[in-house]
Order: structure tokens, then sequence, then C-alpha cells
């Protein structure tokens, strides 16, 4: 997506370093730890989607729970 209240668009994020940057915290957040990410679908629809599904691939592989709806739905208890 584009800076929020920024005129020049040229500034963009991409699918991919946006990935990359989430694979990296992934390995460094800690036990217990969250990661707080937000998209803009209407600006970069394809990288919104990126990260929807690599977060929910990294709740299935780290815990109990299937997708981030899940985890609020349970209260926040992943065990």
């Amino acid at each position: 997506g584009f800076l929020p209240g920024s005129d020049n668009k040229f500034f963009q994020t991409r699918t991919k370093s946006t990935i990359s940057s989430l694979a990296d915290a992934a390995i460094m957040i800690r036990r217990g730890g969250m990661i707080s990410v937000m998209t803009y679908p209407g600006t970069n629809a394809e990288e919104a989607q990126g990260v929807r599904l690599f977060l929910s691939s990294l709740a299935m592989f780290s815990s109990k729970i299937s997708s981030w709806e899940d985890y609020l739905r349970s209260g926040g208890e992943s065990s």
C-alpha cells in the first residue's frame, strides 16, 4: 500500500518484501508474542491477500489456532 495521508504514490510496499519482513518478525518474536499488521486492500489487494495467507499459515504452523479470527474468538488463548 501507500503511505497513509501522503500525496506521493511513488513509494509503495511490495508483496514480496512485506512477506519477507513478516517472516523475519515471526522468527524473532518471543513465545506468546504477537505481530500486529495493518493492510489496505484498496491500494494493493494482492499484498493484502498474501499477508492474510501467510499469517493464516503461520497460525496453523505455530498453534492450534487456524486463523487470527479463530484466535480472537478463543479469547486470545492459542496454547
